[in-house]
């Protein structure tokens, strides 16, 4: 929701039904941005979205579609698998392929972080009782 940094927060234009799925997002400045739709969501466990405007103006592919699953690990964590299929626009590949690296480290490197903070182990607060 946050959009990981990236400029502006995205802005949600459809809410999608109470799984999520149908939920649209504008990514970037203007009408111009990216936007991603939620064709399916089975929470927590996983939701697969789509670009729903690509262009050369947009985002240079004429398919993206991604899938992200969560799945415990041992040892109490949680395993994300991140996978995109997608096809560049002629002489765009290279881009494309380096800018879709770089964005979802990014969102997985700020998800890690915020599941980090929100499971900090609780601290002993005054009087011997513990802060959450």
């Amino acid at each position: 929701m946050a959009g990981a940094g990236f400029g502006p927060r995205p802005v949600i234009e459809e809410a999608g039904d109470a799984q999520g799925t149908g939920c649209t997002r504008r990514i970037g400045v203007g009408a111009r941005g990216v936007r991603e739709r939620i064709t399916a969501s089975e929470p927590p466990q996983r939701l697969e979205y789509r670009v729903v405007n690509p262009s050369w103006t947009t985002f240079p592919v004429d398919h993206h579609r991604g899938t992200v699953t969560f799945a415990a690990a041992e040892g109490g964590g949680t395993e994300v698998r991140w996978s995109v299929e997608l096809v560049p626009k002629r002489g765009a590949g290279p881009l494309v392929v380096a800018a879709t690296r770089f964005v979802i480290g990014r969102y997985l490197e700020v998800l890690a972080k915020a599941c980090r903070f929100t499971m900090a182990p609780a601290t002993a607060g005054p009087g011997g009782r513990r802060a959450t």
